[in-house]
């Protein structure tokens, strides 16, 4: 597939239910913030939790989009097993941990068609972990459809127009986080390339002593 990765981490499984417990201690956060379903119409039917966001600095007007630092929340520290699952997925991933929250679906609705644009999203990888989704979740991305099913990893081009669908009756789950690749800087490489010549030539002259 061309939007689609499945990502294989079999110690998900075991940390699932944590995750779980950690959501239904919380239960009263789905609420805390409803900023981003009255505001973004194709998410209407959704409810969140944000663990990390932008971090808006006093004054700043700038597009949420347009954002690249991001910051722990107020609900971190409430979800302290959700975060190490994200940041040893990020860690494993060789990326760093950017925005990321728990997104639920109502019964039989959608996410409405969409795509991500904006500087913060167009150098970063969407990632989706399913938590509880009775029946499988379905997402469709570029004219491509996955059914994601619990305890699954995924990775998706968010910047390709995308929607998901809820067939059950139940909330569907996910905690949602972008990464962003951890890139050797080219200070670093050339570094590196000089240090190795200077090796070698150090090592040359040895030998002809």
């Amino acid at each position: 597939m061309k939007y689609f990765q499945q990502i294989h981490a079999p110690w998900i499984a075991e940390i699932l239910p944590n995750l779980k417990q950690e959501l239904t201690l919380n239960d009263a956060r789905w609420l805390y913030n409803e900023t981003r379903q009255k505001s973004v119409r194709v998410q209407r039917h959704t409810q969140s939790i944000i663990l990390r966001g932008a971090k808006r600095l006093p004054g700043d007007t700038t597009h949420v989009r347009e954002i690249q630092d991001s910051i722990d929340t107020s609900s971190a520290s409430l979800f302290p097993q959700s975060m190490a699952c994200l940041r040893r997925i990020a860690h494993g991933c060789h990326a760093a941990l950017c925005r990321a929250l728990y997104v639920r679906l109502a019964p039989r609705s959608v996410v409405y068609p969409h795509t991500d644009n904006g500087s913060y999203y167009a150098i970063r990888d969407r990632y989706h972990l399913v938590i509880e989704s009775p029946g499988g979740s379905i997402l469709r991305c570029g004219g491509e459809e996955v059914t994601m099913r619990n305890g699954e990893l995924w990775r998706f081009d968010n910047k390709i127009l995308h929607d998901s669908e809820n067939a059950s009756e139940e909330w569907r789950t996910h905690l949602i986080f972008d990464l962003l690749a951890l890139r050797k800087s080219r200070h670093d490489s050339l570094f590196k390339s000089i240090r190795a010549r200077f090796l070698r030539r150090i090592g040359s002259e040895r030998n002809r002593v």
